[in-house]
């Protein structure tokens, strides 16, 4: 997918940067299944951003993204299920683009994960589709 467009997002959720104030929660909502577990993505924060969705003072969803590249890639982006389909999604990601500008981004989507590509194509995404997965680019 790459970014052919700019589509504003106003969002009225707290969308911030990772602190170790919210530690534990975001190690609790973090999946574990893959190589950068979220103790690794802590301690790699000149590698990686952390980006909270916040409900009050509870952590509802995050993204994990480097950011140290030309092209940058979302490695991680999650919403816990009570909180999906109310836009935290979509703020987490438009907070990334904002915070990656003007580098490049890229991401591979399954191609049946159709809420995903939902999201990347309502923020401006145009796919680019090979093989078993969509990488996605954004060129600002």
């Amino acid at each position: 997918m790459v970014l052919k467009r700019d589509v504003p997002c106003q969002s009225s959720h707290k969308i911030q940067l990772y602190s170790p104030k919210y530690r534990e929660q975001y190690l609790a909502l973090h999946s574990d299944d893959g190589y950068w577990t979220a103790e690794k993505v802590i301690d790699a924060s000149d590698r990686f951003r952390i980006i909270l969705a916040l409900e009050e003072d509870t952590v509802v969803g995050y993204m994990d993204i480097t950011h140290k590249f030309e092209e940058n890639e979302p490695f991680d982006l999650f919403v816990k299920e009570e909180y999906r389909r109310r836009g935290y999604g979509r703020a987490i990601l438009a907070k990334a683009i904002e915070l990656n500008r003007p580098k490049a981004m890229m991401l591979l989507v399954d191609t049946d994960n159709t809420a995903a590509i939902s999201l990347y194509e309502s923020l401006g995404f145009d796919r680019f589709v090979g093989g078993n997965n969509i990488t996605a680019h954004v060129s600002l």
